[in-house]
């Protein structure tokens, strides 16, 4: 495949500029962010290649393909967006016996991983294939990786602070995915990825998560971003069992470029 190429990536002054790259199975997207924010933001999203044998080989292709994603920024920020993942204490993700007894699970023949907090209590341990985490090592100078709802839930976890009721946060990708993460007075209460491409099931999830994580449905509050379509979908249903369903609503400073498809755990990026 000729991947098109992202020319309106290549920036004056690098060195001046912040890349966050996010990966899943089927594309990978690009957030360039000025450090002074005198200049816009700039987003890209490359579908992955059918053809393509492996995870690490579609990365390959599609960076290469692409030389402004080498442009020797000033730090570079990669989130990976798989279920292979683990939310433990902060002393368990940082074990490495841990990790190698949790993949055996994945079966993923030695896999990397990579831990990191989403508050004090509570981090996401992901494991990615070896020949993806020497790709992205070699490729990018000194990256920060870390899982999607760690992400998600550093920049959320401040947020939750607002306010005395709990709070529910739903992030719906356009490729049918579900991430929440509950928050209670005691800061994160509960945090899964689903994949749950139909409303009804997405609402099932999400509901789940807040009787789970023990928020009452009639005072606390659940915020739903994501895709615009997929929330006007899901919405409606919550608001059948919940009192207060909102809006993810990022700060005036975090809007994107008009058309943009950054997802949420990008897009939170430009917030930082």
């Amino acid at each position: 495949m000729i991947y098109p190429p992202l020319k309106h990536l290549t920036v004056k002054d690098p060195e001046l500029w912040r890349m966050a790259l996010s990966f899943s199975d089927s594309a990978l997207n690009v957030l360039l962010v000025h450090k002074s924010g005198i200049e816009p933001p700039a987003a890209a999203s490359v579908p992955f290649a059918p053809e393509c044998r492996s995870l690490d080989n579609a990365l390959e292709e599609a960076v290469y393909a692409n030389p402004p994603l080498l442009q020797p920024f000033d730090s570079v920020d990669i989130v990976a967006v798989t279920d292979r993942f683990h939310i433990l204490p902060p002393e368990a993700a940082e074990s490495a016996d841990v990790a190698d007894a949790l993949d055996v699970i994945f079966d993923h023949d030695h896999a990397v991983a990579f831990p990191a907090p989403i508050d004090g209590r509570n981090s996401q341990l992901t494991l990615l294939p070896r020949q993806v985490a020497r790709f992205l090592r070699r490729t990018f100078d000194r990256p920060r990786i870390q899982g999607h709802l760690a992400a998600l839930g550093s920049y959320l976890t401040h947020r939750s602070r607002l306010g005395n009721s709990g709070k529910l946060y739903v992030n719906l990708s356009p490729d049918g995915r579900v991430d929440t993460l509950a928050f209670d007075s005691a800061g994160l209460a509960g945090a899964n990825s689903f994949a749950a491409p139909d409303p009804d099931d997405a609402a099932y999830y999400i509901l789940a998560m807040a009787q789970t994580a023990g928020l009452d449905l009639h005072a606390d509050e659940i915020f739903v971003g994501g895709d615009a379509g997929r929330r006007g979908a899901v919405t409606p249903i919550l608001s059948r069992y919940a009192a207060a369903v909102m809006p993810l609503i990022l700060p005036q400073t975090a809007r994107l470029p008009r058309g943009s498809e950054t997802p949420l755990e990008l897009a939170i990026f430009i917030t930082q």
